[in-house]
């Protein structure tokens, strides 16, 4: 015996009772709704969805969201943040915050929140591990996506925000302005009132210490049946977060890699919905090995009929997709996995996540049966003849076929032949040696290839200084545009051709009369840029060039800013450089030195100081300006007085290997921030941050400009101007303390000396003289 229920709902509408007493009160009631009806029959203990009329309805296409090539992988992160409260049977309590493995669905359960983080400050929390096939894997994007039913009459949580805790943290960031994709919330045919969100991540997740670890997701909002236990709701809530991370890995293949996301709501018996992906072509021969991920929600593990498949290239029909834990006719069936088995890595780890699935997996692709060889576009379809769901995001990689054009371009001192470094001072008309080593790196001859390099402004190129491995290159030069072009014969980028060097010299224009802005006294240098396409795959491609060899021993980017040191110039606007409007500048500026006049020509207070320090008599305190006159020129920070010493300031440490902000350094930054806010709020300063000397020179020169950027960013993010900062600059090992230097043994305590910042005092404002007194 059963009893019809009639109801409509814009998504998966899932009203479904497994509580025989519950039935049999709710026998005959109807609850009718305008548009699109659907009919459930329910069956004792376990209901099985029939359908008598059902529309599919796209809200929001899949669409691509970003696109990558490069080698490497993708993967996944994911957990879900509702979970059962009650025994199977009804009885006792569950805790929600334990594994569940067996096959009940969310309708069948009251349903409360996952908490696992014992903070009172959250009222949901779960967590997995991210792990990369590498050490040496870099992370290249991470999209985080989120996802309830949020159906409480008066919402009480903004769902565009919601807290993460990064690994080696102990304290959760916010993550706000987060894109919503859709929300059913003003819906009135929707009852679940579901809503899904996401948002980019990268650069947070880049600038951890180490990004590989366990990442914590709290308070995403959400309904539970213990905050509304509304009967249509019918206990069918659910919700979970998923990050999608693209890495590159140099020991992989290379890949294309795309990522589109929407809203796509899939009803029994509904039309299919078809997406695909393009602008890629598979390898001639051999196997075509591709991967997909995909994100759903309100698929049931007891509910079959809902399917994901692939359309074959051999026969031209489609065929479904399935793995060990996701079956052909029950792909969305609650649960997170990679390959068909379930991922442990993560609190709670369960096998059934009650309405959540985020999988992701290798094509079989045997004998090339789906994707074939020379293939450039990929189809796969959503569809269902019983069970509904929602799918928010795709993923999909496949190795592919097409040139790479790898450049490798380091910067050296002509006059001593020795490498540039992220920390190196540059000097006036100083010539620089561009040092640019290319080759084919990909799987396709290259064709039709030019490489461009965009001079910094403020060097020219020295004619005359160009050597090149072959008079077939052809080579242009464009001195307003700074461009420096080369095209390279086909016949040098072959597959088999051997890697070549092109050299050139720059040399620096920096003189008084250049000294505009504070741009003039930085050297920003610009990746290379190469176009090409392939004897075979004949798309046009682009690639971006590398400037040093990182820890792993593999190229890399780093975007150097370069100081220039014009003491010896004495330009009479040198100290005014340091009080001009810096909109447009987002990275490091030159440490100003020398000078003799300001803006006003005030030059009176203005003395010579050669020792090592400032003396008291050299401070001036004006209790009615608030401000610090400091009586002598700009020096480095050997010679200046520092706010460490001004207010005996304990020094901002660093852990072995990592750039995080500690609670202890927090509290001596705030200590920073009071000064220059209350005490001097004209206060000029510049941040230098030091590595002690274990590991690579280049790493610890990059580590200590991390430490450096960690700082800036914790200062202009409290009430610090960034025109109060000209420059934030590591070090590296170049300045011990002491003399734990390369090969020397030292203690711990030794060691952590050199892990230190310093915060040197450049210049103050006198607001009563209307002067600038400068160090």
């Amino acid at each position: 015996m059963f009893t019809p229920v009639e109801i409509s709902h814009a998504h998966v509408v899932d009203l479904r009772v497994a509580n025989v007493k519950q039935e049999k009160e709710e026998k005959m009631s109807k609850i009718t709704i305008p548009q699109n009806t659907i009919t459930y029959f329910i069956y004792p203990l376990i209901c099985v969805l029939c359908c008598n009329q059902v529309f599919s309805q796209v809200e929001v296409p899949l669409e691509k969201r970003t696109e990558f090539t490069l080698k490497g992988d993708m993967t996944f992160v994911s957990n879900t943040i509702l979970g059962k409260v009650s025994n199977d049977n009804g009885s006792g309590v569950f805790n929600p915050n334990k594994s569940y493995n067996n096959g009940g669905l969310n309708n069948q359960f009251r349903m409360g929140f996952i908490d696992i983080d014992n903070d009172a400050s959250t009222f949901n929390s779960s967590s997995a591990d991210l792990i990369l096939s590498s050490e040496c894997a870099k992370i290249k994007h991470v999209g985080l996506y989120w996802t309830a039913a949020y159906a409480d009459k008066n919402r009480e949580h903004d769902i565009s925000s919601i807290k993460i805790k990064y690994p080696g943290h102990t304290a959760y960031s916010t993550v706000s302005n987060g894109q919503i994709i859709y929300d059913y919330y003003q819906d009135e045919k929707s009852i679940f009132k579901q809503y899904s969100c996401y948002k980019d991540i990268t650069k947070e997740v880049l600038s951890l210490q180490n990004p590989i670890g366990t990442y914590t997701v709290a308070n995403i909002p959400a309904t539970t049946t213990e905050k509304n236990n509304d009967k249509a709701l019918g206990n069918g809530l659910a919700g979970g977060w998923t990050m999608i991370v693209i890495y590159e890995d140099n020991s992989k293949q290379r890949k294309r890699f795309y990522i589109y996301d929407g809203f796509v709501n899939i009803d029994a018996k509904a039309k299919p919905v078809s997406f695909s992906f393009d602008n890629f072509q598979t390898i001639p021969k051999g196997a075509v090995n591709s991967r997909i991920g995909v994100i759903s929600y309100e698929g049931d593990k007891g509910i079959k009929g809902d399917r994901f498949q692939v359309l074959s290239h051999a026969t031209g029909k489609y065929k479904s997709l399935v793995d060990g834990s996701n079956p052909m006719n029950n792909f969305f069936n609650a649960n997170i996995t990679e390959n068909g088995k379930n991922i442990k890595s993560r609190v709670p780890a369960s096998e059934n996540t009650l309405g959540y699935d985020a999988d992701i997996f290798d094509i079989k692709n045997s004998k090339n049966s789906i994707i074939g060889n020379n293939q450039s576009k990929a189809g796969f379809r959503l569809l269902t003849d019983n069970d509904g769901y929602s799918v928010m995001a795709v993923a999909f990689s496949i190795e592919i076929y097409e040139p790479a054009i790898h450049m490798v371009k380091r910067s050296r001192h002509t006059a001593s032949n020795e490498f540039i470094y992220p920390t190196d001072e540059l000097s006036p008309n100083q010539e620089i040696t561009y040092s640019l080593t290319i080759h084919n790196d990909g799987n396709d001859n290259a064709k039709n290839t030019i490489i461009k390099d965009i001079l910094p402004e403020n060097v020219s190129f020295v004619k005359g200084s160009l050597t090149l491995p072959s008079k077939r290159i052809k080579f242009s030069y464009n001195d307003v545009s700074k461009n420096l072009t080369f095209r390279v014969p086909d016949k040098m980028l072959k597959m088999t051709s051997d890697p070549f060097e092109i050299t050139y010299k720059v040399r620096l224009n920096t003189d008084c009369s250049n000294l505009i802005s504070i741009d003039d006294l930085t050297v920003t240098d610009q990746p290379v840029i190469a176009e090409f396409n392939g004897s075979l795959n004949d798309t046009k491609r682009y690639s971006k060039g590398y400037n040093y060899i990182n820890k792993c021993n593999l190229p890399d980017y780093y975007q150097f800013n370069l100081a220039i040191d014009i003491r010896d110039l004495n330009c009479p606007n040198a100290i005014s450089l340091a009080n001009l409007p810096k909109k447009n500048i987002q990275k490091n500026y030159a440490a100003i030195t020398g000078g003799s006049s300001d803006q006003s020509n005030n030059t009176s207070d203005i003395t010579e100081n050669s020792g090592d320090g400032l003396d008291e008599k050299d401070i001036t305190n004006d209790s009615n300006t608030s401000s610090i006159a400091l009586k002598s020129p700009v020096k480095y920070a050997q010679n200046s007085k520092t706010i460490n010493e001004l207010i005996d300031l304990k020094e901002i440490y660093f852990d072995f290997d990592k750039w995080d902000i500690t609670e202890k350094a927090a509290t001596e930054l705030d200590r920073i921030v009071t000064v220059m806010t209350k005490r001097f709020p004209d206060m000029v300063i510049k941040i230098e941050t030091h590595s002690d000397s274990r590991g690579n020179k280049d790493y610890n020169l990059i580590l200590s400009q991390k430490r450096a950027e960690s700082i800036y960013n914790y200062l202009i993010n409290t009430e610090i101007s960034k025109d109060r900062i000209i420059s934030y600059r590591g070090y590296g090992e170049n300045k011990p303390t002491n003399n734990c230097g390369d090969g020397q043994h030292c203690s711990e305590e030794e060691y952590q000396k050199n892990r230190r910042s310093e915060f040197v005092i450049v210049e103050n404002i006198d607001k009563t003289n209307k002067g600038i007194s400068g160090r």
